[in-house]
């Protein structure tokens, strides 16, 4: 499965180009987005528009060298959360979700999602809290049953565990969590940041242990882990075998 995402303006390192440069010379300039399609919080900048989607999923397929991207995640929609109001949030996710079903049957890619930080951990009453419930009814009212929304991402580790111990999430009139409410709406979770950006690591605890630890929890499917040398690819394949 390969997966890949947009929403967040990233930079370029191969062209040079840091964030906000690329957001001028690639994006605005050539239309691409417009100024009222920025969310901007502290430095990072945020956008909704199927547009800048369009470009990031094609450039992703010349990247990668593939025809169909298997995963395609919006990436940390919590912060256009934050800046728009709760009604204008989810009025853009249903052009945007109409977007991606259409790149679905032209077959850019199979299934889209949220790559999230905080916005589906966090308590309801705070900045960029996502209602998965209403996220489910976004896409119901606009796309139906047959809707390809099936991932959701999030970070999961022995510090930022909330996806196990807050409930935080209502279905039905009842709050669950994150986990138990993406298994009610039949979702698929990944979790992130499994050494919560390499501050667990020590030698008490080695990078297997906490692989294996999030490996063995109900809901979830898999643990988007870092690698940048072969060895480490062969011994986590060694751990999936472990479990399975």
């Amino acid at each position: 499965m390969i997966s890949t995402k947009a929403g967040i303006i990233p930079g370029d390192i191969d062209i040079g180009l840091v964030p906000k440069k690329y957001l001028q010379k690639i994006l605005l300039d050539t239309a691409i987005v417009e100024e009222a399609d920025l969310h901007i919080v502290g430095n990072q900048r945020h956008v909704l528009a199927p547009s800048y989607y369009q470009f990031a999923i094609e450039q992703s397929r010349k990247h990668l060298g593939i025809n169909t991207i298997d995963i395609h995640y919006i990436h940390n929609p919590e912060l256009s959360m934050r800046v728009l109001s709760e009604e204008a949030f989810y009025k853009q996710l249903e052009v945007l979700f109409l977007f991606y079903e259409e790149q679905v049957s032209k077959g850019n890619i199979r299934y889209y999602g949220f790559a999230t930080w905080n916005g589906l951990l966090c308590d309801p009453e705070e900045q960029g809290y996502i209602s998965l419930e209403k996220v489910m009814k976004t896409l119901l009212k606009v796309v139906g049953v047959n809707h390809h929304f099936k991932f959701l991402q999030f970070p999961y580790n022995k510090i930022i565990h909330y996806a196990k111990t807050r409930r935080n999430q209502q279905v039905n009139q009842q709050f669950h969590t994150v986990l138990d409410a993406a298994k009610e709406f039949g979702l698929i979770t990944v979790t992130s940041a499994p050494f919560n950006l390499g501050k667990l690591i020590d030698r008490d605890c080695t990078p297997n242990d906490h692989l294996l630890s999030i490996l063995g929890e109900q809901n979830i499917s898999s643990v988007m882990v870092g690698m940048k040398h072969l060895n480490h690819v062969i011994n986590n394949l060694r751990l999936i075998q472990i479990k399975h």
